[in-house]
């Protein structure tokens, strides 16, 4: 039996110093079917309306097997969760793009999509690197590329489990 899929939705805001904030514009585009989870931000207009969200925000919590130490930072549903990078975290920046390193807990067995697209369009892309060798469940590590600055929402699917949550890159 399949469950319904689960989506949250957080805002996860990240920076690189030196570099000047792109505007972010446009709604939340979560789909109708999706249901709404408290803690659900506003529409983003500007950049800084990509404010933190931390696992504060989270609307359960982690089961028994995903460890838990001082940085709690998990956030996620059933049986994908994510490590939230700390709000002092600085993507880096490379030829490609600003690179930022994203760690996921996983309760069951299957691939892990990851995609992310920017809030008020444009053709920026987000390329997921999800190496293998990190077993069937548990943790697994990632990297994710973004061509430009600016918000953006990044989709995680394991199984029939989603989680949203937005970020600021700059």
């Amino acid at each position: 039996m399949r469950h319904p899929k689960a989506v949250l939705t957080a805002t996860v805001s990240l920076g690189l110093c030196a570099t000047a904030l792109n505007g972010c514009t446009g709604a939340d585009e979560r789909p109708a079917q999706s249901p709404a989870v408290s803690g659900t931000p506003a529409a983003a207009s500007t950049a800084r309306d990509c404010a933190v969200t931390g696992p504060s925000d989270r609307t359960a919590e982690p089961p028994a097997e995903v460890p838990r130490d001082g940085t709690d930072r998990w956030y996620g549903e059933e049986v994908l969760w994510v490590s939230l990078p700390d709000p002092s975290y600085h993507p880096e920046k490379g030829p490609d793009g600003h690179s930022m390193k994203v760690g996921w807990w996983r309760l069951t067995e299957g691939p892990l999509t990851v995609r992310a697209t920017r809030v008020g369009g444009g053709k920026a892309t987000m390329t997921p690197h999800i190496p293998s060798g990190y077993g069937r469940t548990g943790f697994q590590a990632s990297g994710l590329d973004f061509s430009e600055t600016g918000c953006w929402r990044v989709t995680a699917t394991l199984a029939d489990t989603d989680i949203d949550f937005h970020l600021r890159v700059q």
